[in-house]
């Protein structure tokens, strides 16, 4: 994780957003395939703001930004 720790400086601020695509018809793509997919682009961000808020807390403050397509 960038911040802290590395730079010795506090994290402030975060933006996270995870994704990826399948391509194609969903009509078309395998079930098992787009709940992976759900898997991913949901429980990497929800992983990587674990991380980040307790950084922030230990700060004592920050701000995150939780953004989806």
């Amino acid at each position: 994780m960038a911040g802290g720790e590395e730079t010795g400086r506090p994290l402030d601020a975060a933006v996270l957003n995870a994704g990826r695509s399948i391509g194609g018809a969903f009509l078309d793509t395998d079930l098992d395939d787009e709940l992976s997919l759900l898997q991913l682009n949901m429980a990497f961000v929800v992983h990587l703001a674990k991380h980040v808020t307790r950084h922030m807390a230990g700060n004592g403050r920050g701000r995150i930004l939780i953004t989806s397509s």
